[in-house]
């Protein structure tokens, strides 16, 4: 878009005060119309950073994605941008008129894979470890044990090594080899209602079917688009039915391919749009600097049209 993004600080690992003192942003050389960006930064230093950049003719954006939320800190930028309408009605509740934008894939898979019902099939579940997060894949796994489920053969991928793969660089080329992810919740707690949609996206985007519970970033994207029924679990019994749905190789033959036509309206090219309207970008083509809270990637450039992901999803 000929911007000039650039990463300002990400450290090697995770803090939660953000080291800028006066003397540090006056060394910005921040002038009229530049944008400064702070991801996830939630405690008081935050304010005070915000307040000092106040005495520059900038934008000051806030960009939030779990809990718990900080309108305190969202009440003193120009603008609030979450991942998800749950979180935006959050923030609205105290008065932060935040906006919603969903997260774009990381990669696109227009080949369709050839699919066969030879069993067992193969489920996988990936994401981000922790002790929560792998509640996810206790309560599938008991639920196959359960029922007796035996023609689908369910594997994970993870940052952890007891996960069957660990996730590296080619691991979403591993994904596109299974039949099915599945995004199983056991208990739809208050972290899991702002979740962001970018595990279901970004499994869709990969032309894969999902099963998933109704986080309701989720719902809303299903619903909007009329697949609420081919991804949903709302109980048990839908994910055995669901299950047994999907050992059907032409179902998920046609599902997948419904599923990466939906995920390339959430592209970078859509989004991108979105990211520029909030902002308020002009032709006058200001810097727009970005502080993150954590560092995964080393890189030196960057986009905040599509965040620098962990190498896991959240």
């Amino acid at each position: 878009m000929g911007y000039d993004s650039q990463l300002v600080f990400e450290p090697k690992r995770t803090i939660w005060h953000l080291p800028l003192n006066k003397e540090l942003i006056k060394g910005l050389e921040l002038t009229k119309d530049d944008v400064v960006i702070i991801q996830k930064f939630k405690t008081r230093s935050t304010k005070r950073i915000i307040q000092e950049l106040r005495n520059y003719p900038i934008k000051v954006g806030y960009i939030d994605c779990d809990e718990p939320i900080v309108p305190d800190i969202a009440h003193l930028a120009d603008f609030t941008i979450v991942p998800s309408s749950f979180m935006q009605k959050r923030y609205e509740e105290h008065g932060v008129s935040a906006f919603c934008i969903e997260d774009s894939p990381e990669k696109f898979v227009d080949e369709a894979k050839t699919q066969s019902d030879n069993q067992p099939l193969k489920c996988v579940w990936f994401g981000n470890h922790s002790k929560s997060k792998w509640k996810e894949v206790t309560y599938f796994e008991q639920l196959l044990k359960k029922h007796n489920i035996t023609d689908w053969q369910f594997e994970t991928i993870s940052n952890i090594d007891k996960a069957t793969h660990r996730w590296n660089k080619d691991s979403f080329n591993k994904l596109t080899e299974y039949d099915l992810v599945v995004i199983p919740v056991p208990e739809m707690s208050l972290d899991y209602k702002i979740k962001s949609s970018n595990r279901l996206l970004q499994s869709m985007a990969l032309r894969l079917p999902v099963l998933a519970s109704p986080i309701p970033s989720y719902v809303d994207v299903v619903e909007d688009h009329g697949i609420f029924d081919d991804i949903i679990c709302e109980n048990e019994t839908d994910w055995v039915e669901k299950l047994r749905y999907y050992s059907n190789s032409e179902v998920r033959k046609r599902v997948g391919g419904k599923n990466l036509d939906i995920a390339y309206s959430f592209d970078l090219d859509s989004i991108i749009l979105n990211w520029i309207s909030i902002m308020g970008l002009t032709q006058s083509k200001p810097r727009l600097l970005n502080f993150r809270i954590v560092s995964f990637i080393k890189r030196k450039a960057f986009s905040p049209f599509k965040a620098i992901k962990p190498p896991f999803f959240a």
